[in-house]
């Protein structure tokens, strides 16, 4: 029989006589029509082959995921000249310093802003007449365009902006979490059961009769004493871990200031380390991993979580 992944949603087996040769069969989802995709309001939805596409109508410009309605012709100011050769002496008045300055005699390669010109571009509507001399500033911190974390203070720079985690926080400012000794704060890193068989460990063959995790009860799980103190993150050989189809997390694990993240656990079977998957949740408690885990059961195989040291 062969399966194969479907976007997350249930597969199908197929199996056939020995004069006819095995084709995976995947089950396209239409995230377009279930309504399961997040375009924009604005924008249309295409299907894809494993995903979809979204894109802003012509009247809105944006990524497909947030669009925003084009202006209008007409709504912006314009200086009477189109470029530096148009410009009279008159008019240097209206520039925003003067000699005036152009961009229509620039080459066509790759720059980088660096310096006393910042480190990027504006992501944002300038104000009329900028950047001819003195370079605008938008502050990311005042109008919430900024990605600091809610436990982060945001202070404006020249052309950017800077994350910094408060006092009681550790991190880079986009992601922070509790220092140690606050750490405890997160329930899961004190309230968690544990998996502490030899057996589960990734070099342990497995012998009948199996241990399967097919029953496993949800909850926050650690591995420690025997188990080892962590799952594997590569491809576990069959049967071992003291089932017929080994799990191991896919993605790494973790850092502190990450918190909690969703890891895909892989379970293999004999031609195919990527046979079935399950979503789980992860989450470094410093000295420690803990595991959101539940039972995971795929027609009538034993499936075992894995562990590692």
């Amino acid at each position: 029989a062969i399966i194969s992944v479907c976007n997350h949603k249930s597969c199908y087996y197929v199996s056939c006589s020995n004069i006819w040769e095995f084709i995976p069969v995947i089950q396209e989802i239409n995230e377009c029509a279930d309504g399961s995709h997040n375009c924009h309001r604005d924008a249309t939805c295409q299907n894809t082959v494993g995903g979809y596409k979204c894109t802003c109508r012509s009247e809105y410009i944006g990524n497909g995921l947030t669009c925003k309605p084009r202006a209008p012709l007409g709504s912006i100011r314009e200086l009477p000249a189109i470029s530096c050769k148009e410009i009279k002496a008159s008019e240097g008045g209206q520039a925003s310093s003067s000699p005036y300055k152009c961009d229509d005699k620039l080459k066509t390669m790759w720059y980088r802003f660096t310096g006393d010109a910042g480190t990027k571009m504006p992501t944002s509507c300038v104000n009329f007449k900028k950047c001819g001399g003195k370079r605008p500033d938008i502050n990311e911190c005042t109008e919430g365009s900024h990605r600091c974390h809610r436990d982060a203070t945001c202070q404006n720079t020249a052309g950017s902006y800077r994350c910094t985690c408060n006092s009681q926080y550790i991190g880079d400012g986009l992601n922070c979490e509790p220092k140690v000794g606050w750490l405890f704060f997160y329930l899961e890193c004190s309230n968690y059961k544990t998996l502490t068989s030899a057996r589960r460990l990734k070099g342990s063959t497995s012998k009948k009769p199996h241990v399967c995790d097919n029953s496993l009860t949800w909850g926050w799980y650690r591995i420690t004493g025997a188990a080892g103190r962590k799952m594997p993150t590569a491809c576990v050989p069959f049967k071992r871990c003291g089932g017929q189809r080994p799990g191991w997390l896919s993605g790494g694990h973790p850092n502190k200031a990450d918190g909690r993240v969703s890891r895909k656990v892989w379970f293999r079977s004999s031609d195919n380390c990527y046979r079935v998957s399950t979503t789980i949740t992860v989450r470094n408690c410093g000295s420690f991993y803990v595991y959101y885990l539940k039972g995971f059961s795929h027609g009538s195989n034993c499936h075992r979580y894995c562990s590692s040291y």
